[in-house]
């Protein structure tokens, strides 16, 4: 029996979709094989019978290696749109929807504290229980489908997450629960088992077995399991009754791919929702603009929690215009600090820089120790008494005197996590100290370790980058020192505000959550920012009303759409040649197609320029026409012609512009 496989790991303008003989007469759609093609062993999947007669020798598939389905028809339909979406192969968007991509296991934890949890009941508060009785009775009744949790920090959203979970569960449906990142799930885990049995539950991530998350694929596939957890990635479970998907915390970047093909979970989410007539609830108290957008068009019915659970106040914010090189604690912090301490509650410091000192640069003749592989100057990490690259994670000697004059005449532009921690022992001697970063985090359970020493009051004051910003809640935690809260202000991203705006609200909503008296000092040398002023007097409509109406006036996302191409290639002569055949391809398909809605934002070489050792050159599209640009994209991928050392990246709707 012929059937049509689409193989894996060929060129994106390479058709990915080819005919083969399988002499078994059980084949299942969505089932693995291995086959032969131009004298390489490759993986791929079947898509489906192939009915049309055929002119030449087809061949027979090497292996097939599943019995059972693990991509079902409609996944397999999913990643089609994604491919037609997303100007990618059928390739690349498959392979984000089988078990070798995608890392899936069943639930298997052995701390018994853990699982006493299970079954206790928690009591929901009159705000809470009228949203999940909205919710439930849409569901049944499919008056709505889409809906936003928009709720201050500390409201509670995760049970009211959970409860609506718990009740579609019970009807038989199964739930995908997204968060930003995978290390969330270690608080989300109790939660989640006051709902749910363990073999209920399932978590997407990247430690398990090819093996068990086979079987684990399978077992959701069957309905065994009915919520899985996990990152962007959990938004392809392979469920075949789905009926919700929530997205926590929906204005994370984290959310869209950095790589081709560079979907964004919370469009794949709509989709998915659409097709399996299934509620998606999206939630945060710093919604996406694209989010406030939908919400303004009325396709998303909002839901409020404007108050924190059992009425606790929102913290007292402090700004504070300090800026200061020599030490990141002012006086006011210090103070602060002090005192908290004193009465025996913990500390959140957050910087959202890591490493010791950043941007070095010689006095004397002007000698600024940059990467060699990228075009940004290197971070020097105490720890390592090395210099760092952030991007390709470059490392360099450090010296004592300038390398090019012999001067010991240096600067450094500013400080980062490492430095922090450093001054903070120097000040609190007896407090004991955490850092939660990158550099903390790279081994496996290390973010775990200092979460729940943090949590078990184990340190008093816990430093950190954006890690300590998302989804965290420590009962004891009364102070929040944001420490450069205008860090980010000069950007040339169009979405530098509001990343910056969700950022500091976000930290500022770790303090206080179980009491009265929460505070959260910020540090900034830019005291007229709007962005700082909204955050301060906690103006966040006001906010999103100017920022809206900016956007509006420029014609940026969300009322228009943008499609960026980048191509990259370590000969710059090479890249150019082909950079110029792609901005004349471009203005060809301007002539021919004449549309009024499409026009160029910006070309010529990136604001990254070098990035591991590839140079790098972008052109950004706009339009409001968002068939415009796939259109236009997918004629790119498939006529641009590229030599084997010249890549092309294709972003639709990109959050990247380096």
């Amino acid at each position: 029996m012929y059937y049509d496989i689409v193989v894996f790991d060929l060129p994106s303008a390479v058709n990915s979709i080819y005919v083969y003989n399988i002499e078994s007469s059980d084949v299942q759609i969505g089932a693995r094989v291995k086959v032969n093609l131009n004298h390489a062993q490759r993986y791929g999947v079947v898509i489906k019978k192939h009915e049309e007669k055929v002119s030449y020798d087809v061949k027979d598939v090497i292996k097939l290696i599943d019995k059972e389905s693990l991509v079902s028809a409609e996944l397999i339909e999913l990643a089609k749109w994604m491919s037609e979406f997303y100007s990618s192969s059928l390739s690349q968007t498959l392979r984000l929807v089988i078990p070798s991509t995608n890392t899936l296991a069943t639930s298997r934890r052995n701390n018994t504290e853990e699982d006493a949890v299970e079954n206790k009941k928690i009591v929901l508060c009159e705000e809470q229980e009228g949203i999940v009785k909205t919710v439930c009775e849409n569901f049944l009744s499919r008056k709505s489908t889409f809906f936003y949790l928009y709720g201050v920090t500390g409201s509670g959203k995760t049970e009211v997450y959970l409860s609506i979970a718990k009740y579609i569960a019970d009807s038989g449906k199964q739930v995908i629960y997204m968060v930003p990142e995978i290390s969330l799930t270690i608080q989300l885990y109790s939660a989640v088992r006051r709902y749910f049995r363990k073999d209920e539950i399932a978590f997407v991530n990247s430690y398990v077995s090819h093996g068990r998350r086979t079987k684990a694929y399978q077992d959701a596939i069957k309905g065994n399991v009915k919520i899985i957890i996990g990152t962007r990635s959990a938004v392809f479970s392979p469920f075949n009754n789905l009926g919700l998907i929530i997205i926590d915390e929906e204005q994370d970047s984290s959310y869209k791919s950095d790589s081709t093909p560079s979907y964004h979970a919370r469009q794949v989410a709509f989709k998915r929702a659409k097709t399996n007539n299934a509620i998606l609830l999206m939630g945060s108290a710093t919604p996406s603009f694209e989010a406030m957008k939908q919400i303004e068009d009325k396709k998303i019915e909002p839901l409020y929690l404007k108050k924190r659970i059992n009425n606790y106040k929102l913290p007292q914010i402090i700004k504070v215009n300090y800026d200061s090189l020599d030490s990141p604690i002012s006086d006011a912090l210090y103070n602060l600090m002090r005192d908290i301490l004193d009465k025996g509650k913990q500390i959140v410091l957050f910087l959202n820089r890591r490493g010791f000192l950043y941007h070095y640069k010689c006095q004397s003749c002007g000698f600024v120790k940059m990467c060699e592989y990228c075009s940004v100057s290197m971070t020097y990490h105490r720890e390592s008494n090395s210099f760092v690259c952030h991007r390709c994670n470059n490392t360099a000697q450090m010296f004592n005197r300038c390398p090019v004059c012999g001067s010991r005449n240096e600067m450094y532009s500013g400080y980062g996590t490492e430095y922090v921690e450093e001054c903070v022992r120097k000040l609190f001697p007896f407090a004991k100290t955490l850092r939660l970063d990158v550099d903390t985090t790279k081994h496996k359970g290390s973010y775990e370790s200092i979460i729940k020493s943090f949590q078990n009051k184990d340190a008093d004051i816990l430093i950190g980058t954006q890690m300590v910003s998302k989804g965290l809640n420590f009962p004891s935690v009364v102070l929040v020192g944001i420490l450069n809260a205008t860090s980010s202000i000069l950007s040339s991203d169009f979405r530098a505000d509001e990343k910056l705006f969700s950022q500091l609200v976000q930290v500022a909503g770790r303090s206080g959550r179980f009491c009265d008296n929460g505070i959260v000092l910020l540090q900034c040398s830019e005291s007229m920012s709007s962005v700082i002023r909204a955050v301060e007097e906690k103006r966040d409509e006001e906010f999103y009303k100017e920022q809206m109406l900016l956007r509006k006036n420029f014609s940026l996302p969300p009322y228009t759409r943008l499609l960026r191409f980048v191509v990259r290639g370590k000969d710059e002569d090479k890249l150019l040649h082909i950079f110029e055949n792609l901005c004349l391809m471009i203005e060809n398909y301007f002539k021919k197609n004449k549309s009024n809605n499409l026009d160029i934002l910006t070309r010529g070489k990136c604001p990254l320029y070098k990035e591991k050792e590839m140079y790098r050159m972008h052109v950004i599209l706009r339009s409001n026409l968002i068939n415009t640009l796939c259109d236009i994209a997918n004629y790119i991928r498939m006529d641009l012609r590229l030599t084997s050392d010249v890549k092309l990246s294709i972003d639709i709707d990109p959050y990247d512009f380096l």
